[in-house]
Parts: structure tokens; sequence; C-alpha cells
């Protein structure tokens, strides 16, 4: 989930609040166009220089991540080479900055921070940081330090001939999104079942950041302004949900703080959200974001079911949202229903939030969690019992391995201790008790070889070593004057079907060799 962070900034002064479109049919009617995408929502798209800047001056101080299995994209690796031939000292006093202000282990995260910092900064190429700070988000105001960095940088580096170059990527990366965030807002439109909705008070500004790791997608909201910053992608739509649930934000925030502005502070819903062992501590007592998360978190995973949504349930009631499990089973009643517009069932949902509907949540999270620790406990035993059974299989094998060599070396006596450890690990395994037979027969214990070979072919050993067997054992009968016993042996082996590897011609071979059966026989 892309992390957001909520901020109230004073430099900028609140929009007019708008009217919403009616919520009409979301399909157009018959023989007008489809909308654009301006027209589903209020969306500027900027190519933005500061976060430009501020993203170079990053990637100079040692912002090295990038994600799994993904190559650095072409304008960061042409970006940082370009910044190469800086200055070695202010290069050291980037990248003493930047390590002495670490503040995740995940460096992923590093870059969301510095992007709400470009985000507050006056445009290239003052890049000021603004003077009053008093209602600035508390963890972005200690990076400010890193602003006059990035102006020192800026001339030097060329930064602002970088960005002219680069200046027609970023355009194209725009093109290369359009279609999914349309694809996106139709289909969220039509779940609510409403029209378009420019929602007039609320803006999204869209902005690419080709120097930061593919597939990141953070946002930031100022005032009512909504901002969604995207890193470079491969394929735009692996990002398809993660953007959704930002334009979710726009649709459902209005919603949660009508809501909330009438109600008294929920006291029962934020001490069950603050007493959860893995509480996300953006979500500490705020309970508009735990609403609205819970809220989105829930929709996205109707529109997109996972393949084990309990899990999921489970993982974002304990990280504090709370009304999740509430939502979640209201939303299959609205699917059902084909009644109401989202909006308009959405009061339902939020009103249902009393606190004895938290406590069978609640109960209803603890059920989950004991079924799924029982389900883990079972995947763990079959796995357990999985390895067991390779690692014997694989011990198996290396003692046959190792039994053959050693007999084809006439080493009989310790390939037979190889055989006799494997058949203790598997009594019945047919390719063992074929060489135990084997090496019986070359020691000269031609009882002890006939009963090796009568119990593989009795097995379920391949046909061509079960028909070996027979005519083995009918040799050995042969040899002590059995002859009916013997001719019975090998015509056992021609009824046998499939490749059996010169087994079938030998024993037509004997049976020749044994002549006419005689009368008696």
């Amino acid at each position: 989930m892309p992390i957001r962070i909520l901020v109230l900034l004073l430099l900028y002064s609140p929009p007019v609040r708008g009217e919403e479109t009616p919520a009409d049919d979301p399909h157009p009617a018959p023989g007008n166009s489809q909308p654009e995408l301006e027209d589903l929502v209020n969306i500027t798209f900027k190519n933005d220089a500061r976060v430009f800047a501020v993203m170079a001056a990053l990637n100079a101080a040692g912002f090295d991540y990038e994600r799994s299995g993904k190559t650095l994209s072409t304008e960061r690796q042409t970006v940082r080479r370009h910044l190469e031939g800086l200055d070695p000292d202010l290069v050291l006093r980037l990248q003493t900055y930047y390590e002495s202000h670490r503040r995740y282990r995940d460096e992923g995260r590093e870059s969301a921070d510095y992007i709400s910092l470009a985000l507050l900064l006056s445009d290239v190429p003052e890049l000021a940081f603004p003077e009053e700070t008093d209602h600035l988000p508390v963890d972005i105001v200690p990076l400010r330090g890193f602003a006059d960095l990035v102006r020192e940088l800026y001339e030097p580096a060329g930064i602002a001939d970088l960005w002219t170059g680069h200046l027609k990527r970023y355009e194209l990366e725009v093109e290369r999104y359009r279609p999914v965030l349309e694809k996106l807002i139709h289909q969220t439109l039509r779940y609510f079942r409403i029209g378009p909705r420019r929602v007039l008070d609320r803006t999204i500004i869209f902005i690419p950041d080709l120097l930061n790791a593919k597939d990141t997608v953070n946002a930031r909201n100022l005032e009512r302004i909504y901002y969604v910053i995207v890193g470079p992608a491969d394929d735009p739509a692996e990002n398809y949900v993660a953007l959704q649930h930002e334009y979710l934000h726009v649709l459902i925030d209005p919603l949660i703080e009508k809501y909330v502005a009438r109600m008294d502070e929920d006291a029962n819903l934020l001490r069950m959200a603050n007493k959860q062992p893995q509480l996300k501590p953006e979500y500490r007592d705020r309970i508009l974001l735990i609403l609205a998360e819970s809220m989105i978190e829930s929709l996205i995973l109707r529109m997109h079911p996972p393949d084990d949504p309990k899990r999921e349930i489970v993982e974002f009631f304990r990280q504090g949202l709370v009304a999740l499990p509430s939502f979640y089973r209201q939303l299959i009643e609205y699917e059902r229903s084909g009644l109401l517009s989202f909006p308009a069932y959405a009061e339902l949902l939020l009103q249902d939030l009393d606190e004895d509907n938290l406590k069978e949540a609640e109960s209803a999270i603890a059920a989950m969690e004991e079924s799924l620790a029982e389900e883990e406990r079972k995947l763990q035993e079959a796995q357990e019992r999985e390895r067991q059974r390779v690692e014997r299989k694989n011990r198996i094998i290396s003692l046959l391995n190792e039994a053959g060599k050693l007999m084809a070396q006439k080493q009989f006596q310790e390939a037979e201790q190889r055989l006799e450890e494997l058949l203790r690990e598997d009594p019945g395994n047919p390719s063992g008790l074929f060489y135990m037979a084997q090496i019986s027969g070359q020691t000269g214990d031609l009882q002890r070889a006939f009963g090796y070979y009568e119990s593989v072919s009795s097995s379920t050993a391949p046909m061509w070593i079960r028909g070996l067997s027979l005519v083995r054992m009918g040799r050995i009968l042969a040899s002590q004057g059995s002859m009916a016993e013997a001719r019975k042996r090998f015509q056992q082996v021609l009824v046998l079907e499939g490749d059996l590897k010169g087994a079938r011609k030998e024993a037509t071979e004997l049976i020749e060799a044994l002549g006419p059966e005689e009368q008696g026989e």
C-alpha cells in the first residue's frame, strides 16, 4: 500500500468548495463519446522540476534502492552518470546528510519523505523551504537542510539542462498511464453505481518521478490536493491497485469527513485500534484515517478478491483498521442488493459501527486468527512431512548409487552394508532387493538370492526388473533340477506387458533350451 501522509499547510489557501456532478448512470448515453480522463475526475498532470531536482540530489547522496528483479530506469542511470563529476566535497556532504537522516530499515521508504520535502519547496531555481513551519508535517521539517544542498547542487550540476533534456520522456510517461487511470476510474464508478464524478473541491495532481525506484507510488495530501507521484514502470498496469487506492481517497474522504464532523469522538473505535499489536503509527488516534483506510481497503478486497481474503482482513485489523471487517461484510450485501449507489450506502456502513458490532468484529478476527493458525500448523506439518520424504528419498538414492558402484568394483560386503541400511529405511525397496539378490548370487548363496528375486517379482518394481527377476529365479530352479518350476517362471515373463529390456527374449530362449514340455513335468 502506498505511504500516505496527511498534512495541513497554511501556505496553501483552501479552494472554494464546489458542487459534485449528479450521480447519473455511469455508462454514457448512446451516441455520446467516451468521457475523457479529465471529464471523469478532477486531475492535473504535472512534470515537477522540484521533484526532479530533489531526487537527482538524493541519487547523488547515495539513494540506491531498486526493487528486486528490476533495473534502474534509463533516466535514473543517465542522471547518476552525469552527477559523477560533481565536486567531491559536495558529494560527501550530500552522502553524510542522507546517511545521518535515515529513518527506515527499508530504504525504499526513504524517498517518500524527500518527495514531501520537494512539494513544500518554492519553484526552481530558488527551491526555498517555507519560513513558517508551525503547521508543516513534523517529520519533514528535520529535512529542511537538504533543500540547502539541493540549491547548492542545482547550478554546478546543470539540473535545469538535465530537466529540459528529459522532459519529453516525462510527458511520454504520463501518456503511458492514461489508459490505466481511465480503466480503474471506470471500474470504480461502475462499482459505486454512479456517473463521472468530478469532486470540484478536490484535485488530483499526477507527477511522474523517473529518478525513483520502479513501481513506487507515493501519495501526499496537502489540504484537498491529492498528489500522486509514481516512479518509473516497466508496465504501468502493475500499479493499478495502488493508483485505484488513491482515487478511492478522493471519493471516500468527503464521505468520512462529513460523518466524522457529525459524530462525537468514537472512543470505542480508537481504543480498539490503538490496542492492536501491529498498529501502524500513522493510525494512532486518527479516526478519520482509520475509517477512510478501512473502507478503501475493504473496497479493494471486494473489487480485487485475493486468494485468501480472511488472512488479509486479519492483517489489516491488527494494523489498526478495525472498521474493515464490518465494512467488508456489508459490501457483500451491497453487491447483492443492487439498489443504492455506494455514496448512499456508505452512510449505512458508518452508522453500523456501534460498540456491539465492533466487539463482534473483534471476536470474528480472533476466530479467524485461530483458524489461520491451525491452517498454518497443518501446512507446516505437511511441509515437514514433504521435507522428510524428499530427504529420505535422496538418502535411499544415494545408498543405492553407492551400492551399485561398490558392486561394480566387486566389493560385495561393503555394497551389502549399504543395501541393508537402505532396506532398514525402506524394507520393500525393489531396487535394493534386486541388488541384494545379485550380491547373493555372486557370492553363491542361491537360496537367499531366490528369496530376494521372488520378493522383487511380486513387488511394484518396473516390469523389466520383475521380468529379469523371474528369469533369474527360473535359472536357479533349472540349476537345481526343478525344470517344471523353472519353465513356469519363464512363462510368467511372457505375459508381462511393456518393454522388458531383453527379459522376454531371454525367457523365450530358455524355454526353447528346456525343450518340449515333458508329460508329468
